[in-house]
């Protein structure tokens, strides 16, 4: 196989160049592989940067005859390793590498991380949508002339913006793919991005100062606080499900409110989670983004990380200023003015000026009757703890799909993980394996009701075995039987 693989090199597809086709001997962790790197619409443009999709297709000699498109993360600019990484953080099964897939992932059709591709009009229409259907005609190519036939069956999957990238592909390119799945998916960030204007601008009014008078956003809720409000959390909605072991599985039930430990917050903090979990709003007083869940993840690292990072100086590190408030003035708003500050910005107008780009970047639309009429299946998967994009939004996006689409769950399913943060992060059960359970589906018509998730690294409780029960059902501890064994919970 080693010589087809470099004969790869000299039959490159239309508008593609192939820059490395070569054979990889087996190692520990992985297989034997033909490697092929290269680049889709290379272009120069007249200010002298490159632009092109950079991709890397991994092709196993032992292949299962399926192709995987590996979704990217955050706003592209890198290759990861084509091996169809497992998501959430957490998951301890094999890669899709492992599985005999041949995997493609790419760039998303930019180099950097740096946000300057956004002036590019192509650049964005790559980034948004368009790279998908591209590396996926390329690699489906390549795929046929390495191994002589097709693929069988294509899936693609991802986590948080390659779970947007995930519905994008079952919303556009539904004759594509047989099966998607969607980790915590950006599927508003037009919109959520809003959301980040609102909440650091929260964060920062109440956030101490130091020695030299600026603001540490970082201690603008102290892990003293955190703590206090996950066990506030806990100690109101944790038996909500039967049991109380740190997983708030009836999570939509929970109705605990920062009022109830005001005692130990302060009222200025009880006002402050208020209105970052209340939601984001307009001068009217109206609802920009969606409001978010009480959940005992809030106390985690994933969380903090997010929304309030570590800094002790003026200048914040959350991942939530440094990425998500320059993406607004970058990227969304229309027009673009990457030298304001994001948070100057007007909310009002700004709901407004992101609906432009968020028209072709969200994925919030309902209508996906091709990839239903195709017999497309897809699985979604969400953090309630989520801090980046709201559990609450998903929720009411798929409450949209049910009335827009007659039975939905028959091809569109979704999991909601207590104690989660962003793809898989917190003390939580993020050991599970969507990819198998995709592959029962489509394959074999196994519809899964349920997932089976196992304790995660943080976790206490290392033994502890649960079903992710497909929404709108929750899992219910069955009073009396082992509460590590999947068969003591029913999905109700």
């Amino acid at each position: 196989m080693a010589e087809q693989c470099v004969a790869l090199k000299s039959n490159s597809p239309e508008k593609t160049a192939i820059y490395k086709a070569e054979w990889v001997e087996k190692s520990a962790e992985l297989p034997a592989y033909c490697l092929v790197q290269g680049e889709i619409g290379k272009r120069v443009e007249v200010d002298n940067v490159p632009y092109g999709i950079q991709f890397e297709l991994r092709l196993p000699e032992q292949w299962n005859e399926k192709f995987l498109f590996q979704g990217a993360g955050g706003v592209g600019g890198v290759i990861f390793p084509a091996i169809g990484k497992l998501y959430p953080h957490g998951a301890s099964g094999a890669n899709g590498l492992n599985r005999g897939y041949a995997v493609v992932s790419n760039d998303s059709g930019h180099a950097t991380r740096d946000l300057v591709f956004t002036a590019d009009p192509e650049a964005r229409s790559n980034y948004a949508y368009a790279s998908i259907g591209k590396v996926t005609t390329v690699a489906k190519q390549l795929i046929a002339e390495f191994y002589r036939k097709p693929s069988k069956h294509n899936y693609i999957m991802g986590c948080s913006n390659g779970g947007r990238e995930a519905m994008m592909a079952a919303m556009r390119y539904p004759q594509e793919f047989d099966g998607v799945i969607a980790g915590s998916p950006g599927f508003r960030v037009s919109r959520s991005v809003l959301a980040e204007v609102w909440d650091n601008r929260a964060l920062l009014a109440v956030a101490p100062k130091n020695g030299d008078g600026d603001k540490i956003l970082s201690q603008a809720l102290t892990q003293q606080d955190l703590d206090v409000i996950a066990n506030g959390v806990l100690t109101r909605c944790d038996k909500l499900d039967g049991l109380a072991d740190g997983l708030i599985n009836a999570w939509e039930q929970c109705d605990f409110q920062p009022e109830m430990v005001a005692k130990q917050l302060g009222q200025k903090k009880v006002a402050l989670i208020k209105t970052i979990f209340e939601g984001a709003k307009n001068s009217r007083g109206e609802l920009i983004y969606s409001p978010w869940a009480y959940d005992s993840g809030i106390n985690a690292k994933g969380w903090r990380d997010w929304k309030l990072g570590d800094s002790q100086t003026a200048q914040p590190n959350s991942i939530s200023f440094k990425m998500g408030l320059k993406s607004l003035t970058h990227y969304y708003l229309a027009p673009r003015v990457p030298s304001r500050d994001p948070l100057s910005v007007d909310l009002d107008q700004a709901s407004e000026q992101v609906k432009a780009v968020g028209s072709i970047h969200d994925t919030d639309q309902v209508d996906l009757s091709a990839f239903k009429q195709n017999g497309g299946k897809m699985l979604i998967y969400q953090g309630v703890s989520d801090p980046i994009f709201s559990a609450v939004d998903l929720k009411n996006w798929y409450q949209s799909l049910q009335q827009a689409v007659e039975n939905p769950q028959h091809f569109a399913k979704l999991f909601f993980v207590s104690a989660m943060n962003h793809c898989g992060r917190g003390a939580t059960v993020n050991d599970f394996d969507m990819l198998t359970a995709l592959e029962n589906w489509v394959e074999k018509g196994l519809e899964p009701e349920s997932i089976a998730a196992k304790a995660g690294e943080l976790y206490p409780n290392k033994a502890k075995q649960i079903p992710l029960c497909a929404y709108p059902k929750v899992a219910i501890y069955q009073t009396g039987e082992d509460p590590n064994r999947l068969t003591s919970y029913q999905c109700r």
